[in-house]
């Protein structure tokens, strides 16, 4: 996209890749979400699956830089894929919630703070994966299987969510077998990590 070829959007937030300064990510007012592959140069709206396109907060995941949260005037929003497709967290503020600075936790990767005005100043959000959900998509099936699969035989990349799924502490091909067993077994479901 080129911005002649549309009205220049208000910006609202911006954000990088840390692994690759040549990804960037813009949110707009009322026009939606753009990443951008080549440090600006082009732009592609990643707003499908955001329902509203007032872009609030953006964070990326500094250890998985796939995995963003943005928050919206619709709500709370996680991709897995660098934009590529949305899972909707819902409501997490109070409607009348501003956000005007947004941003993950250094000590826990499934907690944000949002810095809000008109609702008391801050608020802090926690996504939590269940236990299991090793590709981060908010739900335990057979895609966290193939991840943990790949992470630990193909040379994929490691787990983005929770994937210790027996609680011995590590991640292993006891995770891989310990999670068929409950999917497709009636197994025992994955201990939750004190």
């Amino acid at each position: 996209m080129s911005w002649s070829n549309r009205y220049l959007p208000y910006v609202t937030r911006i954000a990088g890749d840390p692994s690759d300064a040549s990804v960037l990510y813009l949110g707009t007012a009322y026009s939606g979400l753009f990443k951008s592959s080549d440090a600006g140069a082009h732009w592609v709206d990643i707003t499908h699956g955001i329902s509203n396109p007032y872009i609030d907060g953006i964070a990326v995941d500094p250890d998985y830089p796939s995995v963003l949260t943005v928050v919206s005037g619709g709500g709370v929003f996680r991709s897995v894929n660098g934009g590529t497709s949305w899972i909707d967290l819902g409501s997490r503020l109070p409607k009348t919630a501003i956000v005007e600075a947004f941003a993950r936790s250094p000590l826990d990767p499934q907690r944000f703070y949002a810095a809000t005005i008109g609702t008391g100043g801050g608020h802090a959000l926690r996504v939590v994966l269940p236990q299991g959900d090793a590709n981060g998509d908010t739900k335990v099936d057979v895609l966290d299987v193939f991840d943990l699969i790949n992470a630990l035989f193909a040379g994929g990349a490691a787990p983005i969510g929770p994937a210790d799924v027996n609680g011995d502490g590590r991640v292993d091909v006891a995770d891989v077998f310990y999670l068929i067993t409950y999917l497709f077994a009636s197994g025992p479901p994955p201990i939750t990590a004190s």
